[in-house]
């Protein structure tokens, strides 16, 4: 999601061009001088002004792959000043490169004294002292629960340490009880989305509040910058109390290398999910302050889309909840569908299941995602994945484990 800024734009003769631009949440503002301004020929009408000024607010518009969205723009501009369209471009450009760079320095500053900041490692006991078979000591075990299923008893899961629940369960009646079963007997994780746009933190902000109250979490799972973000500011406005909260970054925060923990942990991130798309080399080589999880077993999403092929987004009957759906390819491949009706996303996920066996893979934490797999199955895998097996069969595949990215 991109963040709003307001633009001001000063264009007066035989001075600098001044640009002001201001992120809208933080209040954060830099000022860019650019060129001189030069004197028009001859003179200039009103309609001539009106044409310019259009322009101008077209080019700083075009914000392209930044971050930032112009929501607003005021010019003060005399009728007889000239600015090159290159110089307009320049304007934008330098200036909402400056104040990305200092909205990333207070980020860094604040998070220092944020319970979702560095100092939050200083009580990190996510790494749980268990390493992998490497040196001897078990790896724990997390379980994502994709999909929940209200006529089933997630109390008779064995063998786990985390679960992680995803947030739309936490906000929909119909899975109370569900949800309170888990928490009471598992140490849970409200698991946020990758793609929260304003509507979806609308939710985030209206009900994380009231969830962390009233059920027992051990913590929230990050899928993006903006969530890390948005919580620090309800923490700031007092909305929520974070003080014993985990935050572990999912996979989407694209896990690569040491740079990426180190930026986490500066986030006050404990334990990190490395890129599915790493081998095991890769994976052993990633170290850090925090712990490091990889996944062993699930089926990868493939693609996450807004364009729902079930329903009609604008007349939704949420037909996506009432059966099961599949992609079906040329070769007979079946790739299942599923869906959030709260946001009308469409997730699409891979034909087969990655089955990882983690013996040689130099990590805290294993996790294991589940879909529609029934109580029975979810205890073989994880008993299977404890024996540092992997599950055989033409439904499942290693994914990138033994291949060089």
């Amino acid at each position: 999601m991109k963040r709003d800024v307001n633009c001001t734009l000063k264009l007066k003769k035989g001075t600098q061009a001044k640009v002001v631009f201001e992120d809208v949440d933080t209040k954060t503002a830099i000022e860019y001088l650019s060129a001189v301004c030069e004197n028009l020929s001859g003179s200039t009408d009103s309609a001539g002004t009106e044409l310019k000024l259009e322009r101008i607010s077209q080019q700083i518009s075009k914000t392209g792959n930044t971050i930032f969205n112009v929501s607003s723009i005021k010019i003060d501009m005399d009728e007889d000043v000239f600015v090159p369209i290159s110089s307009v471009n320049e304007i934008r450009r330098e200036g909402l490169i400056k104040l990305e760079e200092k909205i990333a320095n207070e980020f860094k500053r604040d998070s220092k004294e944020s319970k979702f900041g560095a100092e939050a490692l200083g009580s990190c006991d996510s790494k749980i002292g268990e390493k992998s078979k490497i040196e001897g000591r078990k790896q724990g075990i997390s379980l994502l629960l994709s999909r929940l299923d209200k006529n089933k008893d997630y109390a008779l899961i064995k063998g786990i340490d985390d679960i992680y629940i995803p947030f739309r369960y936490f906000i929909d009646d119909e899975y109370e009880g569900t949800v309170t079963n888990i928490c009471d007997n598992f140490r849970a994780y409200i698991y946020l989305p990758a793609i929260t746009k304003s509507a979806y933190e609308k939710l985030i902000r209206e009900h994380i509040g009231e969830v962390l109250r009233t059920k027992k979490i051990e913590g929230i799972v990050v899928s993006n910058m903006s969530i890390i973000e948005l919580l620090r500011k309800m923490e700031d406005e007092k909305t929520i109390k974070s003080k014993d909260l985990k935050l572990v970054a999912n996979y989407t925060m694209n896990v690569f290398n040491n740079n990426s923990v180190v930026e986490l942990e500066k986030m006050g991130v404990e334990r990190y999910t490395v890129s599915p798309e790493l081998d095991k080399d890769s994976i052993n080589s990633i170290s850090g302050n925090s712990a490091k999880e990889a996944i062993i077993y699930g089926r990868a999403l493939l693609m996450t889309s807004e364009y729902c092929i079930i329903g009609n987004p604008k007349n939704c009957s949420k037909a996506c909840e009432k059966g099961k759906y599949i992609l079906k390819d040329r070769m007979g491949f079946q790739f299942p569908i599923y869906t959030d009706s709260n946001s009308c996303t469409m997730f699409i996920y891979n034909s087969k299941i990655t089955s990882i066996d983690c013996e040689d893979l130099d990590v805290d934490w294993v996790r294991i995602d589940i879909l529609d797999e029934s109580i029975s199955e979810i205890n073989d895998i994880i008993q299977k994945h404890k024996n540092y097996e992997r599950m055989e069969g033409k439904d499942y595949t290693s994914g990138n484990i033994n291949r060089i990215v």
